[in-house]
Order: C-alpha cells, then structure tokens, then sequence
C-alpha cells in the first residue's frame, strides 16, 4: 500500500498532491502526526507555488495541531500545538482567498492563543481583524481588545475607537445608546 508520503514525493503537481492530501485527511480524520508530517511536506516540496492551495494546507495542519489537545484525541494535551496552530491559522489568514477565511483564519490563531493565556498576542490578532469585519461589528471587536489588554494606554485607544462605530452597531436603539454612553464614560 502506498502511503500519502509516498503519493507526495512521486508527485509533480501542486494541485494534485494537495487533492490527495485532502482525500487522506478527510478518510483518515485522526491521523493527526500523519497529516501534519505530510502537510510539511507538500510545503516543503512546492512553497509558494503552490498557490491557491496554500491557504487550505496552513488551514488543515493547524488544524491537526489544534485537535492534538482535544480531550478525545489519543495525544497527551501539549501547549505546544496551541503555539503551532496559531502560528499555521496565522499563514493561513496571509493565504486567504477571501476576507471571510481571512476573519475565520484569525479568528482560529486569537483561540488559540486564549487556550494559551496570552492575551497580549489574542489582542494582536484581534487588531489584525479589525480591517475584515464591518463597522457595525468594530465597536464590540474593539470592546473585546481593550477588556483584555494590560496596557492602559491601548485600552483607551480602543475604548476612542469603539465610539467612533458605537453608532452602527446592531442590535435595539436602546441598547446602542446604553453601548454608546459607557463609552464616552470611558474615554474621558
């Protein structure tokens, strides 16, 4: 039998070998060493050229990574494949074809680095969303980062940069004006 380390070396093709390592992952869900070993190495063997497939490849090894430390799973839970998984979700965000897997990307990379109680670097990301989302949606992403920053100063920036789309939010004319007063009083 020949296995999907075998199918990657004997292949030329980029699109090819990203099908079949797609065919394995899905076939064999809990062969997680298995998945990441052969993700690097289709990165290994076709880099950038792999184009398209890039973000999908990134996408499934953080993946992997990230179900290492679920509690079904046969691996002893190890932060280190929180670390990994960001960092893979991260290059997955770069990769995006769109800006919904961009915002879906990062918001994998900002959970795992909430698994991993940093929350200087689940503010990084966050900030990295902001561009992605809606106005309607910033002022509660910006809420978010300055309820878990340790830095005063950015906590003020961000409580300025939620009032300036507290207006847009959704949601009852109530509740935005109730949004929109806490946050003057916050930024005073």
């Amino acid at each position: 039998m020949t296995t999907i380390l075998e199918i990657l070396k004997n292949t030329a093709d980029a699109g090819k070998a990203a099908e079949e390592l797609a065919a394995f992952a899905r076939e064999n869900p809990d062969a997680l060493e298995t998945i990441i070993k052969a993700n690097e190495a289709f990165l290994s063997k076709f880099g950038q050229s792999a184009g398209e497939n890039l973000y999908n490849i990134y996408r499934e090894t953080a993946r992997a990574y990230k179900k290492k430390n679920l509690i079904q799973s046969d691996y002893p839970y190890d932060s280190r494949n929180y670390a990994e998984a960001a960092v893979y979700y991260l290059k997955a965000a770069e990769t995006a074809p769109d800006a919904g897997r961009k915002l879906s990307s990062l918001d994998g990379a900002a959970a795992m680095y909430w698994n991993l109680d940093d929350k200087k670097r689940w503010c990084q990301v966050k900030l990295r969303q902001v561009p992605v989302v809606s106005d309607k949606d910033k002022t509660r992403l910006y809420m978010d980062i300055a309820r878990e920053t340790a830095d005063t100063e950015q906590q003020k920036e961000m409580y300025a940069e939620a009032l300036k789309f507290a207006d847009q939010m959704s949601g009852d004319a109530e509740r935005r004006e109730e949004t929109l007063k806490r946050l003057k009083n916050m930024v005073r």
